[in-house]
């Protein structure tokens, strides 16, 4: 979700950085996805994020990824 949602109570709102603490290799709080955000810089974050993981230790990342649209289709049954 949008960090403008962060904390109302809805589902997946809430503060995300930092929720797994010393657990992951790397964190990172990736942006809504605008057409100012270069491409090159998603991968680059993705990129790193799969470098951390897979360099000793090897251990989980966290990438949240902020989206302002739900993920859901608009209509018919939720599976």
């Amino acid at each position: 979700r949008p960090p403008e949602l962060r904390g109302c109570g809805s589902n997946q709102t809430i503060h995300q950085p930092g929720m797994f603490g010393s657990y992951v290799r790397w964190e990172k709080d990736v942006p809504c996805p605008t057409d100012s955000i270069p491409a090159g810089a998603v991968l680059s974050d993705a990129g790193y994020a799969v470098h951390c993981a897979h360099s000793a230790p090897r251990g989980p990342v966290h990438l949240n990824l902020m989206f302002r649209e739900n993920l859901a289709p608009d209509a018919g049954p939720v599976r």
